[in-house]
């Protein structure tokens, strides 16, 4: 947890931007350096890409070698884009030159999830794309779709507007994740938002490892139990990775 950031995106402090989130991971990951203890960092679509800038901002700031870092950070990035014309969004030059002129009103902040939400049910799983498996939380496609809708239906607008401006405009140095311990996990079906492979052959060079998924974009409660499975896979490859004779 970091600060007072919220999943309703109505803690959003505007004025503390990517450069003060990746800040605040590079604070953790230093606690833990100092007591010797590995940081897994995950992140998936916009997450994934502050991630691999919290990295940037660690090597700047410990100005440790890829011997030191290696046994003590490593990353899974989920679908995340390399920059913004990897988005799935019509016409990105005139996008991106929308979001850097215009500048939403404070009127719009809130309830802008529950607006798109309730007149189109945009965003939440649909049944075609969802399996239950045994052992699963949930009991029905309904409920699955209801947890989405209360997590984005919180979601304020110059959060949401925030964040696809700085995808829009951001180019990820993404060599500063070479010669770390790291994944790339590419969502390959049915995928609304990124687009693939396009991203995953940018991040690729510069990952250890590239795995696709079948699913759609970060699909984990509808596909729980493919996700399940790579996840599981993923973390037992970066063990193996960290600690090569335990493993064996």
């Amino acid at each position: 947890e970091l600060r007072n950031y919220s999943v309703s995106g109505f803690d959003y402090d505007e004025p503390l931007n990517v450069d003060g989130v990746a800040n605040d991971i590079c604070d953790v990951i230093r606690h833990n350096i100092e007591i010797k203890q590995t940081t897994i960092l995950v992140g998936a679509s916009f997450g994934g890409m502050v991630a691999a800038k919290a990295v940037k901002r660690l090597r700047e700031q410990t100005h440790m070698s890829n011997e030191e870092l290696r046994p003590l950070v490593s990353s899974i990035f989920i679908d995340s884009p390399a920059d913004g014309n990897d988005l799935v969004v019509p016409a990105p030059s005139l996008a991106r030159w929308v979001v850097n002129h215009f500048t939403p009103s404070t009127d719009a902040n809130r309830g802008y999830g529950a607006w798109l939400l309730k007149p189109r049910s945009a965003g939440l799983p649909k049944q075609s794309e969802t399996t239950l498996p045994a052992g699963s939380t949930y009991v029905s496609h309904d409920q699955i779709r209801e947890t989405a809708r209360a997590y984005l239906s919180g979601h304020s607008f110059t959060l949401w507007y925030a964040q696809l401006r700085w995808m829009l405009n951001a180019a990820l140095e993404l060599e500063e994740l070479e010669g770390l311990d790291t994944i790339y996990l590419s969502c390959t079906q049915g995928n609304v938002t990124v687009k693939q492979p396009q991203a995953s052959e940018k991040w690729s060079p510069h990952v250890r490892l590239q795995i696709d998924v079948s699913t759609p974009h970060c699909a984990f409660l509808q596909q729980q139990d493919i996700w399940r499975s790579v996840f599981e896979f993923a973390l037992a490859r970066l063990s193996t990775w960290q600690y090569p004779k335990r493993v064996a």
